[in-house]
């Protein structure tokens, strides 16, 4: 066999590159040593990262998701600024491929550019750009909009062309679920030392997820997917060893949601299966609008009833299930629920002030501690930033974005559940079917769930939020097979 020798000229130039990134690599290093600064070591990893990166995205974001669940949160690391690791590092790695990419293909899908889905993502994230320039903190709320923007190029953007390759859509699915039981083994190990106490459930799930609440809005999400991957193993092409696999499966995320004490999970599952029973008997949008403002008319006539109800109720979280579901319209006394009500009320009154524009992106924490009334905080209540999350999706856009911004975020989880149903309706195929409901119906639970808490700008949640809402983009656009 014949070997092509490189030019003189050549070698001599590939030594001189050769030499002088090693030379370069050490006297950078040894600056970073003797200021003690030790990420430079990591420069090798990184640069390995964005090769492969470059040259095998689908498996670099693959991996990113397989660690998601074990992240774990340290503070400080670099001059103050928090790093979840290892997918802080990895994403830093995506996004500089993603540059790479943009760069050198400058091309994407304007089929995926067009999708309705896409089209209300643009308008919430144009938004959420503006009112950073009208912000009370302009700097917080561009890091807010950096982020975001961030998450939904990657998971939504990059994981739709991904999701090209529909088998790779399962894979999505289970890169996150296996490591996710993984941890709900882990919380049960935990919880049996304090004999499944309830008040134990708050930090089972530690360093992996940093309470309950988020811990349980995953497992919630992928409940619907485990069903029916479950029930219906043929039509994802399951045997029935796998089947047996997944039932064993299902049962270790079943036992994880109820054992993790968190009513809103809870009810968010229940809200799912409602309106997967509805899809099933395929009602129309008529009766669904008709059935919401019987409910809102029915609610008005009774509401002082209602309330007597709430205020009669004293029973406080408990370990007896029955307890603990009661607790849930506890408002006289369970301080979880009583906070809440603080916070909210607190957005409202932000919102009252400033209900164009809002305060700015990101800037609740920081602002709504004069809001607070005395007569309406609580033991756990606090007016440092540390804690002053608004536990809603909705009323925190209210009072950080305002009336248009708070809109354009309910716009598009309305266009989201609908692209679903238009796909559940009248796809010709099974599994496409299939997918997009499991997706939709994930993202019901977290909508639900965020009526009481929010977590969309965690790592943890946002690999899901975006790429169920990327599998319904991508189902329709690539995979949609017409009866």
């Amino acid at each position: 066999m014949l070997r092509t020798k490189l030019p003189p000229d050549s070698v001599f130039k590939t030594k001189i590159w050769f030499w002088t990134s090693i030379a370069f690599f050490v006297i950078v290093n040894a600056i970073f040593l003797y200021n003690q600064f030790y990420i430079g070591l990591l420069l090798p990893i990184l640069l390995m990262g964005v090769f492969i990166g470059i040259f095998s995205f689908d498996k670099l974001i693959f991996l990113t998701i397989l660690f998601t669940p074990f992240s774990v949160r340290y503070e400080d690391v670099i001059g103050g600024i928090g790093l979840d690791i290892p997918t802080d590092p990895l994403l830093m790695i995506l996004s500089t491929a993603i540059i790479y990419k943009l760069f050198s293909e400058k091309m994407y899908d304007v089929k995926v550019l067009k999708h309705p889905i896409t089209i209300a993502l643009f308008i919430n994230l144009g938004w959420i750009f503006f009112t950073s320039f009208t912000s009370s903190l302009p700097l917080v709320s561009f890091k807010y909009f950096v982020s975001r923007s961030f998450f939904i190029i990657l998971f939504y953007f990059v994981m739709i062309q991904v999701f090209k390759n529909k088998d790779k859509i399962k894979t999505y699915m289970w890169l996150y679920i296996v490591p996710l039981m993984l941890v709900i083994i882990y919380a049960f190990i935990n919880h049996y030392d304090y004999n499944f106490d309830q008040r134990a459930s708050y930090g089972i799930a530690q360093p992996f997820y940093v309470n309950h609440g988020i811990y349980a809005a995953a497992i919630a999400m992928f409940m619907p997917f485990l069903w029916f991957v479950m029930i219906r193993p043929r039509i994802f092409n399951y045997n029935i060893f796998q089947q047996v696999v997944i039932t064993i499966v299902f049962t270790i995320f079943l036992a994880g949601l109820v054992y993790s004490f968190t009513r809103a999970a809870w009810i968010s599952v229940v809200a799912a299966i409602a309106v997967g029973s509805a899809l099933a008997f395929r009602f129309k949008f008529s009766t669904y609008m008709f059935g919401a403002i019987l409910l809102i008319i029915a609610s008005f006539g009774i509401q002082d009833s209602i309330e007597k109800a709430l205020r009669k109720n004293k029973q406080a979280s408990s370990d007896n299930f029955e307890q603990h579901v009661k607790s849930i319209y506890n408002v006289k006394n369970d301080d979880s629920n009583l906070e809440r009500i603080n916070r909210w009320m607190c957005a409202m009154r932000m919102f009252a002030d400033h209900p164009i524009v809002g305060f700015g992106p990101g800037t609740y924490m920081f602002e709504y501690a004069p809001y607070q009334k005395a007569s309406e905080m609580t033991k756990i209540s606090t007016n440092m930033s540390t804690l002053g999350n608004c536990h809603s999706e909705y009323l925190q856009p209210l009072a950080e974005i305002g009336l248009i911004g708070f809109l354009t975020w309910i716009g598009l989880i309305v266009i989201v559940i609908f692209s679903a149903i238009k796909i559940y309706y009248y796809d010709g195929d099974e599994q496409n079917r299939l997918l997009a409901l499991s997706a939709m119906l994930g993202l019901v639970t977290y909508f639900v769930h965020g009526f009481l808490n929010n977590y969309i700008e965690i790592d943890k949640a946002a690999v899901l939020v975006w790429g169920f809402m990327g599998v319904i983009t991508a189902v329709d656009v690539y995979h949609k097979k017409t009866t």
